[in-house]
C-alpha cells in the first residue's frame, strides 16, 4: 500500500448531487466573506417555536429568512451555521455542494480518482491499438440502420470480460479528505458562429454562471493506493487479468498519467493559441501552459491528473475518438447533439472558473 499526497492545482469539484438553496438553506454573510449553511437547531433556538410558521413560509416561497425574520438579522456565522464556506461575493443562487464524508469533511472519493485513472489507461491503450477503433462494429451495433454506440465490447476485450476479471480489480484507491472548500462562480465560453464568447445564458438549458462549492487550488490531503500483487500472483495460469496489468503498477501508471495529461493539455493549449479569446477568458491558456510546465518538472514519483465536474468532454473520455474513421466519428458526434450543429467543433463549450482558471487539475505524489 502506497501513501499518496494529492494537491489541487486548480479548483476541483466532485458533487454530492445536491444543490444548497440560497436564502433558507444557506445565507450570505458579506461582512465575514462567507456563506453560512444553516443549522436548523440554531435557527429554531433564535426565532422560537412561535415563529416557526414564518420560517416554513420562507422555505415554501424561496424567500431570504434574514430579510423576513427580524430575530436572525445581524447574526454571526457562529450563531447560525452548521458550517461555513468562504465566498468573496454575496450569493443567493443554488450552490452545487461538494461531496462530503459522514463526519462532514470535503472529499475526493477514491471512486472518482480511480475512474479518472481508468480513463487514462483506457484512452492510451486504445491509441496504442488504433486498429481496434477503425472497425465501427467494435464500437456499437447497427439497429435498423441506426448505430447504437457503445464501447462495452472493447472494454471486455481489453480489460476483462466481467467485474471479476477486470484488471482494475488490481488497483485499490482510497478517499482523500480535505479541510477547506470555497464558493466559485463558473462560466462557459461558447463558440457562436466563428467567434468564442462568454455565454450569458441566451441558450436554452445553459447555466453559464453555475455556483459550485469546490476544493480550492493549493489544498493537500493524503490517501492510500495499492496495486494488488498478491491477487495478480494468485491469478497466474488463468484467464483472469490476462493483459495490460503492467500498466496499473503504480510507477508505470504515473508515467502513463503524465503522458496522457500532457497530450490533452498540449492539444488544448495549441488550439487556444490560434483563437481570439473573449474578455475574462484570457488567463485560461496561460494556466494550461503552467500545467505543461509542471508536467515537465515532475519526478518519477509524481503525476498530474484531471478529474471532476467541469473538466470537459476530452478529459472525461480520454479524447481517443480522433483515431476513429472520419465517417464513424462524424456519425458519433451527430448522435450526441442536434443536427443544427453539424460541421461545428465538438465540444463547442469550455467551462472555467470566473478568474479564467480551468477546473480539475491535481498533482499526485508518492510519499
Amino acid at each position: 500500500m502506497m501513501k499518496i499526497k494529492i494537491t489541487t492545482l486548480t479548483p476541483v469539484h466532485v458533487g454530492s448531487g445536491r444543490e444548497i438553496q440560497g436564502g433558507f438553506e444557506y445565507v450570505a454573510l458579506p461582512q465575514e466573506k462567507l456563506v453560512a449553511v444553516l443549522d436548523p437547531e440554531k435557527v429554531l433556538n433564535l426565532i422560537g417555536e412561535e415563529h416557526l410558521d414564518l420560517w416554513v413560509s420562507c422555505i415554501e416561497k424561496g424567500e431570504n429568512i434574514l430579510q423576513k425574520i427580524p430575530q436572525l438579522r445581524n447574526r454571526s456565522s457562529a450563531e447560525l451555521a452548521a458550517r461555513t464556506i468562504p465566498s468573496r461575493k454575496p450569493v443567493e443562487k443554488p450552490i452545487r455542494e461538494q461531496i462530503r464524508s459522514g463526519n462532514g469533511q470535503a472529499l475526493l472519493p477514491g471512486s472518482s480518482l480511480k475512474g479518472a485513472l481508468r480513463t487514462t489507461v483506457w484512452a492510451e491503450t486504445l491509441l496504442d491499438n488504433k486498429q481496434l477503433v477503425k472497425d465501427r462494429y467494435k464500437l456499437g451495433r447497427d439497429d435498423r440502420g441506426k448505430m447504437r454506440w457503445s464501447d462495452s465490447s472493447l472494454q471486455k476485450q481489453l480489460f476483462g470480460s466481467d467485474p471479476n476479471h477486470d484488471i482494475f480489480r488490481l488497483l485499490q484507491v482510497g478517499d482523500a479528505y480535505f479541510n477547506n472548500t470555497a464558493v466559485f462562480q463558473t462560466q462557459l465560453v461558447n463558440l457562436k458562429g466563428k467567434n468564442w464568447r462568454i455565454d450569458r445564458g441566451e441558450g436554452k438549458g445553459t447555466s453559464p454562471d453555475t455556483l459550485i462549492e469546490a476544493i480550492p487550488a493549493g489544498q493537500s490531503a493524503f490517501y492510500e493506493m495499492r496495486f494488488n500483487d498478491l491477487l495478480l500472483e494468485r491469478a497466474k495460469g488463468t484467464d483472469t487479468f490476462k493483459q495490460y496489468t503492467e500498466r496499473l503498477s503504480i510507477p508505470e501508471l504515473f508515467k502513463l498519467v503524465n503522458a496522457y495529461t500532457e497530450r490533452l493539455v498540449s492539444d488544448e493549449s495549441d488550439y487556444w493559441a490560434n483563437e481570439d479569446l473573449p474578455n475574462g477568458f484570457e488567463p485560461y491558456p496561460d494556466e494550461l501552459d503552467r500545467i505543461i510546465g509542471l508536467l515537465g518538472s515532475c519526478e518519477a514519483n509524481e503525476c498530474i491528473l484531471r478529474l471532476g465536474w467541469g473538466s470537459g468532454f476530452r478529459s472525461m473520455t480520454g479524447d481517443w475518438h480522433g483515431a476513429m474513421n472520419e465517417r464513424d466519428y462524424d456519425d458519433l458526434i451527430r448522435s450526441l447533439r442536434p443536427p443544427k450543429y453539424d460541421g461545428l467543433l465538438y465540444p463547442k463549450t469550455t467551462r472555467f472558473v470566473e478568474e479564467g482558471l480551468p477546473l480539475g487539475f491535481v498533482k499526485l505524489t508518492i510519499v
